[in-house]
């Protein structure tokens, strides 16, 4: 990942930083959903100095400087544009630290667990309450973008961890621009 852009959110005052990220977010993935070809990543270099947008007011897309270019002269953006700024698409700086950027999940809804129980075990909804307490729930402290799927259009909440790493890792992107094992600058 050699080059970036970043995409500052301006919304106006009666919107929140939160839910253009989340639309433009979401424009973002829909559109690598549907143009097969480059691989970018994302970050979010802001992350936890914006009160009320624990994510921040920047989303910086990671690339080569061609697919970043090829990548803005796309209509990706739409109506968005009149909610963010953006410049030109730069080198990133030779000093850069690296992060892995990706997906947190953790499956342990307790309503979850018991209708999976009903349905694997036959258990009655009584007997599933009683052996899976709402205690066993475990809760994500992470931030997160509330998406839509490009691909199955169900809204979701996606947890995002921003983890720095000592070594720059090798592995491809998946298209919310989060790590399957790639790194990006981190700046």
């Amino acid at each position: 990942m050699t080059h970036y852009i970043d995409i500052k959110m301006v919304p106006p005052v009666e919107v929140s930083v939160p839910v253009v990220l989340n639309k433009v977010f979401s424009r973002f993935h829909k559109t690598l959903i549907q143009e097969e070809g480059p691989e970018l990543a994302v970050s979010f270099p802001t992350q936890g100095k914006l009160k009320g947008s624990p994510l921040g007011d920047i989303l910086r897309i990671h690339g080569s400087e061609k697919e970043l270019k090829s990548f803005m002269e796309t209509n990706w953006l739409g109506g968005m544009k009149d909610y963010v700024k953006f410049g030109m698409v730069k080198s990133v700086p030779s000093n850069a630290e690296h992060v892995v950027v990706r997906r947190v999940q953790v499956k342990s809804s307790a309503e979850r667990i018991r209708r999976r129980q009903i349905k694997r075990h036959g258990l009655t909804e009584e007997e599933a309450r009683e052996k899976i307490p709402d205690s066993v729930e475990k809760r994500i402290k992470e931030p997160y973008i509330d998406v839509k799927s490009g691909s199955t259009g169900n809204s979701f909440r996606l947890f995002i961890r921003q983890e720095k790493v000592s070594e720059p890792g090798l592995g491809g992107f998946n298209k919310y621009g989060l790590s399957k094992g790639g790194t990006v600058p981190f700046f």
